[in-house]
């Protein structure tokens, strides 16, 4: 701002004249931006040089058919991630633009982001949940039922999501990072144990096993 508190007219730096962007994402370095056409047919995601502004990737074929509103960048600046309405996600080569894993969205992705590893992506949308999925073989690993519309956020560690619902509620759910985290989180919260009498009561063996089968 100037002396009278005014802020200073904005400068234009770069048109993207060839793309109608819903979203948005920069590289870690700066150096490039992605975007995502939302329009509907003909619609894609698009990598850009941040100083010329020449396109160095087109990550969808022009008659791809489908608006893509949200991408988001890597956090080593690796991969994209781009979520289509044709309710499929698609992580993609930041350097080649090669297709790495698919997996599907939340009905129509919203908002994607990136784990601060690296290894998960967070997505919410027009569905009812909110999902996150292995970043390298697409597996979904965890789902929240919000019922609504939700967007989400990871904590700075990875190891909570805050979901926002389109009826303004804001939830802080665990983002397990394991198995393991899994069964501690139910031992501590859910989990107990039943005496000799009230096994036999049940019908119940004097001791029992749970076989566990998880995605992780």
């Amino acid at each position: 701002m100037d002396c009278w508190g005014r802020p200073p007219e904005s400068e234009e730096l770069l048109a993207f004249g060839e793309h109608i962007p819903y979203a948005a994402s920069g590289s870690p370095d700066g150096s490039r931006i992605v975007t995502a056409d939302g329009t509907g047919p003909g619609g894609g995601a698009k990598v850009w040089d941040a100083a010329s502004g020449q396109v160095l990737l087109d990550l969808f074929p022009e008659d791809f058919g489908f608006g893509m509103p949200p991408v988001a960048w890597s956090p080593d600046g690796m991969r994209i991630v781009a979520f289509g309405e044709d309710a499929l996600g698609r992580v993609f080569d930041a350097s080649s633009g090669e297709q790495l894993p698919a997996f599907p969205s939340v009905a129509s992705g919203l908002d994607a982001r990136w784990s601060p590893s690296g290894n998960r992506v967070l997505v919410g949308g027009i569905g009812a949940a909110v999902k996150v999925f292995d970043a390298g073989t697409g597996n979904e690993l965890i789902s929240y039922n919000i019922g609504t519309r939700a967007g989400a956020s990871w904590s700075p560690g990875g190891k909570q999501i805050a979901i926002s619902d389109w009826g303004g509620n804001l939830t802080v759910v665990p983002a397990w990072q394991s198995l393991e985290d899994l069964i501690e989180y139910a031992r501590d919260c859910c989990v107990f144990e039943l005496t000799p009498e009230e096994r036999e009561q049940f019908g119940l063996p004097p001791r029992w096993t749970v076989t566990w089968r998880s995605s992780f």
